[in-house]
């Protein structure tokens, strides 16, 4: 049976010879050094760990309607939740929720942004009207 290794970096799974066993190689992908399980257990044969997909959504519709200050951190650890998926790291099953969040946490931080230069330049509109106040009321 060949030598197997997930990816630390990227989560792909890396296969060689039985001679590298117990070494560390180099993804050819993303050049993070892996070393090579000693076992006869291969990385691929671990269950999956089970899906997130349903506290991202929720976290993604909190992010979007209640807080937008989820929104970056719901985008995030959705992002790195698929990889995990298309590495077959995490179950699959739960894709379509933790998609979904994704897409919320995206929304979510857009309109956090928004929000924030709308705020800058509300207080740039008031602190030049009370300076304009001011210097009507002194001349």
């Amino acid at each position: 049976m060949p030598a197997e290794v997930v990816c630390s970096g990227c989560g792909r799974l890396l296969r060689g010879p039985d001679a590298l066993a117990g070494q560390t190689g180099l993804c050819p992908a993303c050049q993070t050094p892996n070393r090579f399980s000693e076992n006869a257990e291969s990385a691929a044969s671990q269950p999956p760990a089970p899906h997130r997909g349903g506290l991202m959504l929720g976290l993604g519709l909190v992010g979007l309607l209640v807080c937008n200050l989820f929104g970056p951190v719901v985008w995030a650890m959705a992002a790195s939740d698929l990889r995990a998926m298309t590495a077959g790291q995490m179950d699959p099953e739960g894709q379509g929720l933790t998609r979904a969040g994704y897409i919320l946490g995206i929304l979510g931080t857009v309109l956090l942004v928004l929000f924030v230069i709308s705020m800058a330049v509300l207080g740039f509109y008031v602190v030049s009207m009370i300076e304009e106040m001011s210097t009507a009321v002194g001349a």
